[in-house]
């Protein structure tokens, strides 16, 4: 009877303890959004002169990994790399950029956007004039929007204005 009694204290207790989360099965992808992946900033009414060019971005590189939360969410950690380099135009040392980050369900409707705002001082003796930054980003999303995980993505480009989308789009 002593035996039993630690035995059945011992399986009572492993029964009570709650498994391990499971990993989602796929992380979401991650993409750049064509013709949002740069933006050039020029002088008021001058796009596209070389002499009013303020500063131009890029979307450079990004990253992440993902686990599932307890609540039923998918947490996604990630990182963009923006590369940046100023202009003949660029009265200061800084210039500020808008992104954004959205999650597209499976059918490519949106379930989030936010627009995140990233100054940047320009270095004087930055290799090739560039200036690199890292963003460390943070979404998380309801699994149950997107299947096993994978079935959602995670969309990154530069918040442009119709003018900025025009210039990129005209100039490939």
């Amino acid at each position: 009877m002593r035996i039993l009694l630690p035995l059945s204290f011992a399986l009572l207790l492993a029964a009570c303890q709650s498994a391990p989360i499971p990993a989602p099965k796929a992380c979401p992808r991650i993409a750049f959004v064509p013709d949002a992946e740069t933006v050039f900033h020029y002088l008021p009414g001058r796009s596209g002169e070389d002499e009013a060019l303020v500063s131009r971005a890029a979307l450079a590189n990004y990253g992440g990994q993902c686990s599932q939360t307890e609540d039923g969410k998918i947490d996604v950690e990630m990182f963009l790399a923006i590369a940046a380099q100023p202009g003949p135009a660029l009265a200061g040392k800084e210039e500020g950029y808008d992104y954004f980050v959205a999650v597209l369900a499976p059918d490519g409707t949106p379930l989030a956007k936010k627009v995140f705002h990233r100054s940047i001082l320009f270095e004087k003796n930055a290799k090739d004039n560039t200036t690199w930054v890292e963003e460390n980003l943070h979404q998380r999303i309801p699994l149950a929007s997107c299947g096993d995980g994978g079935a959602c993505q995670i969309v990154i480009g530069f918040q442009l204005t119709p003018d900025e989308l025009t210039f990129n789009r005209t100039r490939k």
